[in-house]
């Protein structure tokens, strides 16, 4: 007799390669870095390039900070910073398998970015409807009607 399986998924999970993190400030360069670290391949979009170097900034100034501790070669810092590729449009995030909304809490601009990763990123085997983290949490996770983008928005001040 077999076992029984709580996974009730119909699809196969889906194989990640490269993750997409909109927004590169302290939240997002720190995403995006533990996910190059990771070993994806990462594109982390910012609204500007003023904005968009600092971030990367932050990354790098994060590894080798750790590199400078004998913490991690300086090859390996180099191989993780090769991961990540910087743009400042969401164009780019049309080859990602899983995008990660880290930008400016501004419920407006979010839509915005809902809209456009709509648009650009291709369609999920199967959209699950928005789910609760925890019941007792009042944020909850977010997936996009129609791609593979994830946002974490307050169930307060958004009721989509």
């Amino acid at each position: 007799m077999s076992e029984p399986t709580t996974d009730n998924r119909e699809d196969p999970a889906i194989e990640i390669k490269t993750v997409g993190v909109v927004g590169c400030g302290l939240m997002g360069s720190g995403i995006a870095q533990v996910c190059a670290q990771a070993g994806y391949q990462v594109v982390v979009r910012e609204i500007n390039g003023q904005f968009l170097k600092a971030g990367l900034g932050k990354i790098e100034k994060t590894l080798g900070g750790a590199v400078t501790k004998g913490k991690m070669a300086e090859a390996e810092m180099q191989a993780i910073l090769g991961r990540v590729k910087g743009t400042t449009t969401l164009q780019d995030f049309g080859g990602c398998d899983l995008v990660i909304e880290a930008a400016i809490e501004n419920l407006d601009e979010k839509k915005k970015v809902f809209a456009e990763l709509d648009a650009v990123c291709p369609p999920t085997p199967s959209s699950p409807a928005t789910r609760p983290r925890s019941r007792s949490s009042p944020w909850r996770l977010r997936q996009s009607a129609r791609s593979r983008s994830w946002g974490c928005t307050s169930s307060t001040r958004c009721r989509s």
